[in-house]
C-alpha cells in the first residue's frame, strides 16, 4: 500500500520499479490502430550484446517487460533474453499477438520460466474494427493457456482496445477469458492523436462500457482492469473505484505527468531511455554507455517531470480519467 501512496503523491523512487525493453520493433501484423508507422519506429532488433549490457545495469528493477513497438516472439534471441532476465531475479513479461505461438514455441516459452504472457485480443468473432487482426491466434492462446495451467507458469492475461460501437467485442473477450480460466483482462483507451481515422467511444459511452465490462467480469470471475474505471482486486480495487475521480483529480491538481512515468522507464531498440513508449525518440540517456541511475535521474528526465511534459505529451489522455 505504501508504494501506491508514493505513486499517488508522485514520489520518485531511487530506481524505476518497471522497465520496458524494446527488444524488437519488427512486427508480423499491421493493425489499424497501431501508430508504429507514424511514430517512425522502423523495423529492427536490439543487438543482443547491447541487451545483455543493459540487463546488467538494471539491478533493483522489479519488473521487466520485453515488449515494444513490435512482436517479441520474432526476436531471434527471445528465449535466451527471457532466461537471462530471470537469472537476475526479475519478473519478466511479454505482450504478444500470439500468431506464431506454435506448439514448439509454447513449450520453449514455458521452459524459460517467464512470469507473465499478455495476449492482445480485440475481438473473438468480428475483425472488421480497428483492433488486432489475429483471429488465427485464438487456438494458440487456448492451447498455451492449458499448458501454462499444467506447468504452473506463466500467468496469462488478455488486453483489449475499447473501440467505438464495439462494446460487445469487450464482452466477448471477457467471456473468452472466463471459458479458458484466464483471470485478468485489461481494457485500453485508444490513442487517436496519430491516426485521425480511428474512432473511440466518447466519455459517456466509455464509462458505460467499462462499468458493464467490470460487472460481467465480476459475475464470471474475471478481473477486468482499466485505468479509467478499476485497477486491482479486493480493497485496492474498491478504493480505486470509489475514489478514482479524486485520484485522477489529485494528479491534475499537482500538475504532474501521468502516473505511468513515476516508476517506469522505456528503453528503445537502440538502448536509449525515454519516459514513455509513446515517446520513442525523446532520448533522456543512453543505457548502452550510461548507468541506470544516470539516466533515471538525468536533468532531461527531471525537467520532463517538472514541466516539459506539458508540451511534449500534448493531448495524450490514455492514462487520464477525462478525455481531451
Amino acid at each position: 500500500m505504501l508504494r501506491y501512496i508514493k505513486k499517488i503523491f508522485y514520489v520518485i523512487p531511487k530506481t524505476p520499479m518497471k522497465v520496458q525493453l524494446e527488444i524488437t520493433n519488427a512486427c508480423n501484423l499491421a493493425c489499424p490502430m497501431c501508430p508504429r508507422t507514424t511514430l517512425k519506429t522502423g523495423e529492427a532488433h536490439m543487438d543482443y550484446d547491447l541487451y545483455l549490457r543493459i540487463l546488467n545495469k538494471l539491478k533493483g528493477v522489479q519488473r521487466i517487460y520485453l515488449t515494444g513497438w513490435g512482436e517479441p516472439l520474432v526476436y531471434p534471441q527471445i528465449f535466451n533474453a527471457i532466461k537471462e532476465a530471470k537469472k537476475r531475479g526479475h519478473f519478466v513479461s511479454i505482450t504478444t499477438n500470439g500468431i506464431i505461438l506454435s506448439e514448439e514455441i509454447q513449450k520453449k516459452l514455458i521452459k524459460t520460466g517467464i512470469d507473465q504472457v499478455v495476449f492482445s485480443v480485440d475481438s473473438i468473432t468480428d475483425y472488421s474494427g480497428d483492433g488486432h487482426r489475429n483471429s488465427s491466434s485464438l487456438k494458440n492462446i487456448i492451447d498455451f493457456t492449458k499448458r501454462a495451467k499444467e506447468s504452473g507458469n506463466p500467468d496469462i492475461s488478455l488486453q483489449a482496445c475499447n473501440q467505438k460501437n464495439r462494446e460487445n467485442d469487450l464482452f466477448d473477450v471477457i467471456n473468452f477469458a472466463a471459458r479458458n480460466r484466464i483471470r485478468n483482462v485489461e481494457i485500453l483507451r485508444l490513442d487517436t492523436r496519430f491516426l485521425s481515422n480511428l474512432a473511440r467511444p466518447n466519455f459517456k459511452e466509455e464509462e458505460s462500457a467499462l462499468k458493464k465490462a467490470f460487472k460481467l467480469g465480476r459475475i464470471l470471475g474475471v478481473e477486468v482492469n482499466s485505468i479509467q474505471n478499476s485497477i486491482g482486486s479486493g480493497l485496492r480495487g474498491f478504493l480505486f473505484r470509489r475514489f478514482k475521480r479524486q485520484f485522477h483529480g489529485l494528479n491534475t491538481l499537482m500538475q504532474k505527468p501521468c502516473l505511468k512515468v513515476q516508476d517506469y522507464l522505456y528503453i528503445n531498440v537502440k538502448g536509449q531511455g525515454t519516459p514513455c513508449c509513446m515517446l520513442p525518440h525523446f532520448n533522456i540517456g543512453d543505457l548502452g554507455s550510461e548507468d541506470l541511475q544516470a539516466v533515471w535521474h538525468s536533468k532531461k528526465f527531471q525537467d520532463f517531470r517538472k514541466k516539459e511534459w506539458k508540451k511534449i505529451c500534448g493531448k495524450c489522455d490514455i492514462m487520464n480519467l477525462k478525455q481531451k
